[in-house]
Order: C-alpha cells, then sequence, then structure tokens
C-alpha cells in the first residue's frame, strides 16, 4: 500500500507552490488578480475620501 500520508504532503506541496502560478479563467494569475484588487481597493479609498471631505465642506455648522 502507498505511504498514504507522503502523497498527501507531496499532493500539499506541489499544490503550494504552483498555486499562486495558476491561471484564472481571464488567463491573469492568482497574484496579479490579488494585485488587481488592491490597486481597486485603493483607488475607491481615494475617491470615498474626496466624497467625505466634499460633505465635510457643505455640511452646516452643528448647533447653530
Amino acid at each position: 500500500m502507498a505511504d498514504v500520508p507522503g502523497v498527501i504532503a507531496l499532493w500539499f506541496w506541489f499544490s503550494r507552490r504552483h498555486g499562486m502560478q495558476a491561471r484564472g479563467s481571464s488567463g491573469a494569475s492568482m497574484i496579479e488578480l490579488y494585485e488587481q484588487q488592491v490597486a481597486e481597493t485603493r483607488r475607491m479609498n481615494g475617491y470615498l475620501e474626496r466624497v467625505a471631505l466634499s460633505l465635510e465642506k457643505h455640511e452646516p455648522p452643528r448647533g447653530s
């Protein structure tokens, strides 16, 4: 009988080694997709900060 823990360890090592290089349906690697997501999140945060600053400028003073 095969050494089951050894086969599992080999499969785990192989999947971890090649997992981040796997290609999605768009052809981009997992790392590229992650980097695109980070860039999009940063861009959206910038927009939200601008909206918040704009709202603060146009907000009437409190207590008046």
